[in-house]
């Protein structure tokens, strides 16, 4: 029998057994199945991207790259952890990572010349995302006793807003490295013309 062959056979087997256990096991009370994990797990996602982007950052001999890859990589671990307003981050999330995106593309296409521009507005990114943290950090308190429950309901259309102004900030600053890219690109040609 060939090596597929004794997999497939091997496939059945162990198929058929579980169909064995089923049945003998029909009338007692079974464990819960752990639930599959849901199609809204994009944090996850998310946060092998940007660990595997911070660790080819390190490379990199900036040390504000490394620090924008890196709290990117916290931000992520934060959120990870958050129960509320998740779904809210999604977007920040997104263009976050869209930005981290550019620079490490900006890098590999123009060498240290791309990341010397980057400089003030990887720090600008990098202030805006420690702002982000401490909120993410205030989400993940659990409340205590009713009075923090109440709290809680009352405040959360604050959080929300206060999550779109951050998701603002992340939009003008992904503009701001767009911009600088496309002419630091635009120019790239521009000498390769003459």
């Amino acid at each position: 029998m060939s090596a597929s062959g004794s997999t497939i056979a091997r496939g059945f087997t162990s198929s058929a057994k579980r169909s064995k256990d089923r049945t003998r096991n029909k009338g007692q009370a079974q464990a819960p199945k752990s639930p599959p994990k849901p199609a809204s797990d994009w944090v996850g996602m998310f946060l092998l991207t940007a660990k595997t982007m911070a660790a080819a950052a390190e490379c990199v001999p900036f040390p504000y790259v490394k620090g924008v890859f890196g709290t990117v990589v916290v931000l992520l671990e934060s959120i990870e952890k958050v129960k509320k307003n998740r779904e809210d981050l999604k977007e920040l999330c997104i263009d976050t990572l869209e930005i981290t995106t550019i620079i490490r593309d900006q890098i590999l296409a123009h060498g240290d010349t791309a990341a010397v521009k980057f400089m003030s507005l990887c720090e600008d990114l990098e202030r805006c995302l420690q702002d982000i943290l401490d909120a993410v950090k205030s989400l993940q308190k659990e409340p205590k006793g009713f009075r923090d429950r109440f709290k809680e309901i009352i405040n959360s259309s604050s959080t929300t807003e206060q999550i779109a102004g951050y998701q603002n900030k992340i939009r003008t600053l992904r503009s701001d490295f767009v911009l600088t890219a496309t002419m630091d690109t635009n120019f790239q040609v521009l000498l390769s013309r003459k």
